[in-house]
């Protein structure tokens, strides 16, 4: 974790502990999240073709 990356926290002090305790980090965090978003938008039938075309830019 950078300190930029403690910044961002609303309360760095518990973010920090929790991490060290469970071996969690913002990658591990992200990737999910991302998925989820990603399967979302497939699955919108108003969304999709406008992923689809931003993506093959």
């Amino acid at each position: 974790m950078t300190a930029s990356d403690i910044l961002r926290s609303a309360r760095p002090d518990v973010t920090v502990d929790l991490m060290r305790r469970t071996g969690l980090d913002d990658a591990m965090l992200v990737r999910p999240k991302n998925e989820v978003l990603f399967f979302a938008v497939r699955a919108c039938s108003l969304i999709n073709p406008v992923a689809a075309t931003l993506s093959r830019e």
